[in-house]
């Protein structure tokens, strides 16, 4: 689609931008010792789109004020490992749930969603970081349509992914929490957009607030995954 090949071409653009600039206001980077971070979290995400199983399509939506009767359980993990260079890997996990009432009936989508991340760090400076890497993203989904019944479809797909993280300090304690990334190779396109707030409680504990964005356009055979995911995300990270 036209928009998405435009924002695609932003996004690209934006990102190289940022890894630029890292590049032409690098600051050394303390490279002493090896730094981690482990930080589990929540996302309360909301769906917008289109579900396509077998000869079944439907369009879902759950607004983020559905969110906790969309999702049925979810859990998440993010951990860093960084010195000047440095890998991260991500792993979410949800079981979600939908009913639209139409002229028909009523039209009830359920999945089992799986979005995983892993990929290498670069530090240009201490608060910009570049990342590119894979994500892999698996559904299993179930359509349930008064008129033709029930499909069922297991799916699974990875793109190659670039982006940039940059965490500006505010303040001592406070900082700004800010990324982007593009990418596509099973899925015509994906791409993401965060922003949010950290908050250093001590050298070891901090909490993170941010909101995300993630559109994912899947088309394979007799499924397809249309949808923009969005929501708030609420995490406590450990460093050492």
């Amino acid at each position: 689609m036209s928009r998405e090949k435009d924002f695609m071409r932003i996004a690209a653009t934006s990102v190289a931008g940022l890894l630029i600039s890292g590049g032409a206001l690098a600051q050394d980077v303390d490279q002493t010792g090896w730094k981690y971070v482990i930080a589990p979290y929540a996302w309360g995400t909301s769906i917008d789109g289109k579900v396509t199983v077998g000869d079944r399509e439907a369009d879902v939506s759950a607004d983020f004020g559905d969110v906790v009767d969309f999702v049925d359980t979810a859990a998440a993990l993010r951990f860093e490992a960084m010195k000047k260079w440095g890998f991260f890997g991500d792993i979410w996990f949800a079981s979600l749930s939908n009913e639209e009432e139409t002229p028909i009936g009523n039209v009830e989508v359920t999945f089992d969603q799986t979005i995983a991340e892993a990929g290498a760090l670069y530090a240009f400076q201490s608060d910009l970081v570049g990342y590119f890497g894979a994500r892999y993203q698996q559904l299993d989904g179930e359509l349930d349509i008064p008129i033709g019944g029930e499909r069922s479809s297991d799916k699974d797909w990875t793109d190659a992914i670039i982006g940039a993280r940059y965490t500006p300090a505010l303040s001592h304690r406070w900082q700004g929490i800010l990324r982007a990334d593009v990418g596509g190779g099973d899925s015509d396109l994906t791409w993401l957009a965060q922003a949010g707030v950290g908050y250093r409680f001590s050298d070891s504990w901090s909490g993170r607030i941010a909101y995300r964005y993630l559109d994912t356009d899947f088309d394979e055979g007799n499924f397809q995954w249309d949808i923009a995911q969005e929501g708030l995300g609420l995490g406590l990270a450990y460093e050492f």
